[in-house]
């Protein structure tokens, strides 16, 4: 492990905890939540590049194992496995051709629209969830550049 991870690593201990309730409720809807990601990429405009079927089938397995690996991080979260995780992520799929560009892109897109898809927690009960993709989007050029 280098410095650079060592530093996000201690960066991402600072994420406050999901409560149970949070981990539920995200692991109960995961199916509904992996079909809007996929609708957010097949009709987004600013994801026209992946709009064909070899990306596609990538960007769904993406989200698919982004929703099971967020769900059992909201279970049991661990700020070194997210690290090398997210590590292992972005220098797999920038291989495959995903831009540093789409998580900059969707992201924030996915961000606005947790909160409508989990409308059955209140605004301090996602709040974790929330900060925890901040924290992922805020860090995407520090996983990117050495990928």
């Amino acid at each position: 492990m280098n410095s650079s991870d060592e530093l996000l690593i201690q960066s991402a201990a600072n994420i406050p905890p999901a409560s149970q309730k949070l981990a539920q409720v995200f692991t109960e809807h995961a199916g509904q939540l992996e079909a809007r990601l996929n609708t957010i990429i097949a009709s987004g405009k600013e994801f026209h590049t992946y709009q064909n079927a070899n990306m596609q089938d990538l960007l769904r397995s993406n989200h698919h194992n982004q929703i099971q690996f967020f769900a059992s991080l909201l279970q049991q979260f661990n700020p070194v496995v997210l690290v090398k995780t997210l590590r292992w992520v972005f220098t797999t799929y920038q291989s495959h051709g995903i831009q540093i560009d789409y998580w900059k892109h969707f992201l924030p897109i996915w961000i606005k629209t947790l909160p409508d898809e989990l409308s059955i927690l209140t605004e301090n009960e996602i709040q974790p969830l929330l900060e925890l993709y901040n924290w992922v989007y805020h860090h995407v050029d520090d996983f990117a550049g050495e990928a």
